[in-house]
């Protein structure tokens, strides 16, 4: 009965227990599943556990089961044939006894002798059967030990092969994750520098138009001035000495000075008029609203661009990190729920 006691599956063993008896849940929940699928999720279901090794840990699980129920049926045999035996040994007794109260001479001596031999005949055979009945015990007990450590090796080999595949999955989706995510910051970069550059572009061709607009008012300007000068020769070589004459060439002097200031405040109005529409020309041509930037802003935008990278990255690791943190909690139970159903 030790030895009997030390090999209860049933304790040893819950899982088997769940996979042969079902819930009524489960039953239902396996026939709605079952029509809708078409046998299709029970096909992946069982590549899965060829996979893992967890098929070959339920056959071992059944040679157990097999084994523990001949060993126990042979164990009940020899139970039975021991009880025999002891009745036996009991008759053989009590016929002993009455040899040695009767008389020899008598016929009840004759009739107790030659029931005597007959038990003790079945003794030897009884004998013979429980020896025999112990030899089976000893093999069927070697088969289910043997049954046991295979089982126990299956089960730990299936373990290591999960532990395995599950840390090769993870590394090989932490990769994954890894490289989308590198690619989509690259992808973001890149916008974000063409967006830049587009700005850097504009920025320079705006300068240019500037510099052209300053040449052309100090052309302008120059001209102003040399016209103004070859006035003044002009004047004082055609009335040299008159009085009256010089001041008339003084009031028309700055008649025509006045004049030129008002024609050089409607230029600078026209010239910025100018600019107003090349900048509204510019904007209408070009494909997004883009303004000048300066150096100052362009090495504002390089530092917003370097911290948002930064940011990104470490916002994916974060994301990475805790998906696969939560894939490794959830697949334990995941693989307990397999293994129960």
């Amino acid at each position: 009965m030790n030895i009997l006691g030390r090999f209860r599956f049933k304790n040893s063993f819950p899982v088997v227990i769940s996979c042969t008896k079902k819930t009524f849940s489960q039953k239902t929940l396996d026939g709605y599943i079952g029509p809708s699928t078409k046998g299709l999720l029970d096909s992946w279901i069982k590549k899965y556990e060829d996979f893992v090794g967890l098929t070959e840990v339920r056959e071992a699980q059944a040679q157990v089961l097999q084994a523990e129920s001949k060993f126990e049926e042979v164990q009940e045999k020899r139970r039975n044939t021991n009880k025999d035996l002891t009745v036996i040994n009991s008759k053989l007794k009590n016929v002993a006894v009455e040899l040695e109260k009767t008389n020899r001479g008598t016929d009840r001596y004759l009739e107790l002798v030659t029931k005597e031999n007959a038990i003790i005949k079945e003794e030897n055979e009884i004998a013979e059967e429980v020896r025999l009945l112990e030899e089976q015990v000893r093999a069927n007990f070697a088969i289910l030990s043997s049954a046991l450590r295979d089982s126990h090796e299956k089960e730990r080999a299936q373990g290591e092969r999960t532990k395995y595949w599950s840390i090769i999955g993870s590394i090989i989706g932490a990769a994954i994750g890894i490289t989308g995510t590198t690619i989509n910051n690259y992808l973001r970069m890149k916008e974000l520098r063409g967006i830049v550059q587009t700005s850097a572009g504009t920025t320079e061709d705006y300068r240019k138009i500037a510099m052209q607009l300053c040449d052309a008012v100090k052309s302008q300007n120059s001209k102003y001035e040399d016209f103004l000068g070859d006035i003044r020769t002009a004047i004082g070589e055609n009335n040299p000495s008159s009085k009256p004459i010089g001041k008339y060439s003084s009031t028309q002097i700055n008649d025509i000075v006045e004049l030129l200031k008002n024609q050089d405040v409607k230029l600078t109005k026209e010239i910025a008029g100018v600019k107003e529409l090349l900048g509204l020309k510019e904007a209408s041509l070009s494909t997004s609203s883009v303004i000048y930037v300066g150096p100052q802003m362009e090495e504002l935008l390089s530092q917003t661009e370097r911290n948002l990278e930064w940011k990104i990255k470490l916002n994916s690791l974060a994301t990475v990190t805790f998906l696969y943190g939560a894939l490794a909690l959830t697949l334990p139970f995941v693989l307990s729920f397999f293994k129960g159903s």
